[in-house]
């Protein structure tokens, strides 16, 4: 049989770490909020969808066909901070033009 001889654990504890590499743990990213760009209303406007029920529209279709789907997008997507960015610009002009949206009720 080949390898090491096995090694007292007394005389482990005591010597050298005889790990094969670094142990990693997991990796924390802080983001410079002095560096993040908020996109436009015009560059928010032409972000085309590229899943869901909407799959192939742009931010600004969907805003006029259903603008609850916006605030879901920016609410609960977490994976596409572009996406959700301009979900919330969009979001705050809904706001500001005074959009009333009430959740969509389900049909039967």
């Amino acid at each position: 049989m080949s390898g090491q001889p096995p090694v007292d654990w007394r005389e482990y504890r005591q010597g050298p770490d005889r790990r094969a590499s670094a142990p990693n743990g997991p990796v924390y990213r802080s983001v410079d909020q002095s560096r993040v760009r908020m996109p436009s209303l015009e560059e928010a406007r032409t972000t085309v969808l590229g899943f869901g029920r909407f799959h192939g529209w742009t931010l600004a279709e969907v805003a006029e066909k259903e603008p609850t789907y916006i605030d879901w997008i920016a609410s609960t997507i977490t994976r596409d901070r572009d996406l959700v960015m301009r979900a919330r610009v969009i979001a705050s002009d809904l706001d500001a033009r005074g959009v009333e949206r009430r959740p969509r009720v389900a049909e039967a």
